[in-house]
């Protein structure tokens, strides 16, 4: 392993730890708001932290071809991440637990491989042993009574993981067309943050109170979450190979049942730490053989 290598490893695990401790933030910051509120709130939040990192590190201004190129990619990147992060955090609302929509999230780990196969990227065949083990840890953490028990809040977040998967298909082409990864960052939290707002301006009622009350979920969600973490992502992603970037990123899971327990005291039943047990083993083993070098198991969030 290079010096680069090394040095995006790290950016790739900060950047599992940083969410999988978000998923917590996420529920408490909707005390006080609604979900759209959050979002767009912090995703702005992201876009107004990045700025000073520009103007110290990348303050050179990008020639036409290069804002058009950052234009075109970062309306993909966000207009993706728009669609993953929202329908995640209702999902998140309806279903109240940080450590199960981490588990249920951590699926898009999967769905990429999945997805790729679909561009000619064929999937070993472990990656279907651990799509299976993955299903039955979310039947038993998300159906305690059978089919029928099987929420809508537990659909939104497997939705939302579908979008997770496509936004790391999307940040993987994304950087490679454009120089400065810091400012495809700022680009995509720019429109997901605008897009959220506007629709929370309209849907949910914004008060000052209420962002007031919510103010150290708000920050962490925007300046941890989005503007740190989201931009070592797109860093990592640069020089680490695929299947060491996703079995990190699965480390996300784990983070997410870890953080909701340290910071709310959040627990499951043993049927629920057994499903997830399920899931996380299931991640792991899909990403086993994949590293071919022409996989995209990587995670991009």
């Amino acid at each position: 392993m290079n010096k680069k290598e090394f040095g995006a490893t790290i950016c790739i695990f900060l950047t599992a730890l940083i969410w999988g401790v978000a998923f917590t933030f996420q529920l408490v910051g909707m005390d006080t708001m609604g979900p759209f509120t959050y979002n767009g709130v912090r995703f702005l939040i992201g876009t107004a932290s990045l700025i000073p990192v520009i103007l110290v590190l990348d303050r050179k201004l990008p020639d036409r071809q290069e804002s058009r190129a950052l234009l075109k990619y970062g309306l993909l990147c966000g207009g993706v991440l728009f669609a993953g992060s929202n329908i995640q955090q209702v999902g998140l609302l309806m279903t109240n637990s940080a450590g199960k929509a981490g588990f249920i999230t951590a699926l898009y780990i999967i769905m990429v491989p999945i997805f790729s196969a679909f561009g000619g990227k064929r999937p070993g065949a472990l990656l279907w042993v651990g799509a299976a083990l993955s299903m039955v840890g979310i039947y038993l953490i998300s159906m305690k009574e059978g089919f029928g028990s099987f929420s809508l809040g537990d659909g939104l977040l497997l939705t939302g993981a579908v979008f997770f998967s496509l936004h790391i298909i999307v940040v993987d082409i994304s950087v490679a067309k454009v120089s400065s990864p810091v400012k495809l960052s700022f680009m995509q939290f720019f429109i997901c943050g605008a897009l959220t707002t506007a629709i929370a301006a309209f849907g949910e009622e914004i008060t000052f109170a209420g962002l007031k009350g919510g103010i150290v979920a708000l920050l962490y969600g925007g300046i941890m979450s989005a503007g740190v973490a989201y931009t070592l992502q797109v860093v990592g992603q640069k020089y680490v190979p695929p299947t060491r970037a996703a079995i990190l990123f699965s480390l996300e899971a784990l983070f997410g049942v870890v953080g909701a327990a340290v910071l709310i005291g959040e627990t499951m039943t043993l049927r629920g730490y057994v499903g997830c047990a399920f899931i996380f083993a299931g991640v792991i083993i899909s990403q086993l053989r994949i590293g071919t070098g022409k996989d995209a198991g990587k995670k991009a969030g």
